[in-house]
């Protein structure tokens, strides 16, 4: 009777290390497309000379490719998730390039209103989120110098010059790649999509009025900003590169004037116009 138990707990062992070695390496499919990218997985269905799928354990979800597209098929033995690396945690499942899913950015940017009033020049930082290489989302942070403090809408009166902090911008950043289909190249266009807010501390001071009702000096209000254009995404390197990204930037806000200087103690309100901006916004960042 002891020795049919101890038979029974030795084959239950050898079972139980069976099925923790299965769970831990196995077989899985990889397969390789002409653009370079591979996949991972298991292939569950497969209709001659049509298109395979293949369901990836680690991604939870299965993808579907043409066979016209697949150069080569091969068994290769896999740990489980639990058993990598801890630096492959931060990769899209074998992208060869822009395969991290944290990304940072760094940049600079141009914005014009028109060439001779109104301009702008900053730089800034910003987080995405990669989404499998086919969305970025994030947010960035921008600040501005002003360089061309000049008056608007046609005023003829002189303005001073002043370069000091004009804004802050603060984004939520949204960039979808264009294409959908499986790739893996070089140069990659995406639509990009932005909304936030601007922290405005622009002002305008004129030193030459004609009347003593005429504004000499104008402060600007904060507002909401929305942002599109299309970006060139560059990658000499796998996981770093360069983001090009012409677009425009749409805001509006109130604008305040006063007369009398903005550091004496006589000013009076005159009121205020609604100022509506429609900007050029290039944009030339380094992502890693």
């Amino acid at each position: 009777m002891k020795s049919t138990i101890q038979i029974n707990i030795i084959a239950f062992i050898l079972l139980l290390s069976s099925a923790l070695h299965s769970q831990i390496q196995r077989d899985q499919d990889l397969v390789t497309l002409k653009n370079g990218y591979q996949i991972l997985g298991h292939i569950i269905e497969q209709q001659p000379g049509k298109l395979i799928k293949i369901y990836r354990p680690e991604m939870n979800d299965t993808i579907e490719t043409k066979l016209e597209d697949v150069t080569k098929l091969n068994k290769i033995l896999v740990q489980s998730f639990s058993e990598k690396k801890v630096e492959t945690l931060d990769s899209i499942q074998f992208g060869r390039y822009n395969n991290k899913k944290h990304v940072f950015m760094a940049s600079y940017v141009v914005q014009v209103r028109d060439i001779e009033q109104h301009e702008r020049k900053g730089v800034g930082l910003a987080y995405f989120h990669n989404f499998n290489n086919q969305y970025w989302g994030g947010v960035s942070s921008s600040i501005f110098r002003r360089q061309n403090p000049k008056p608007s809408f046609g005023d003829v009166r002189s303005a001073n010059a002043d370069f000091s902090l004009s804004q802050v911008q603060l984004m939520f950043e949204n960039k979808l790649r264009l294409s959908m289909r499986q790739q893996n190249k070089r140069l990659t266009t995406m639509l990009a999509v932005n909304v936030g807010y601007i922290f405005d501390q622009s002002r305008n001071s004129f030193d030459q009025t004609k009347d003593p009702l005429d504004a000499e000096y104008e402060d600007f209000s904060n507002g909401f900003a929305f942002q599109t254009g299309i970006a060139f995404r560059i990658n000499p390197d796998n996981n770093s590169g360069f983001l090009i990204e012409p677009g425009f930037t749409y805001y509006a806000q109130h604008v305040k004037e006063y007369s009398g200087h903005p550091d004496g103690s006589e000013t009076v309100y005159l009121g205020f116009h609604r100022q509506a901006n429609s900007l050029f916004t290039l944009k030339l960042g380094y992502f890693f």
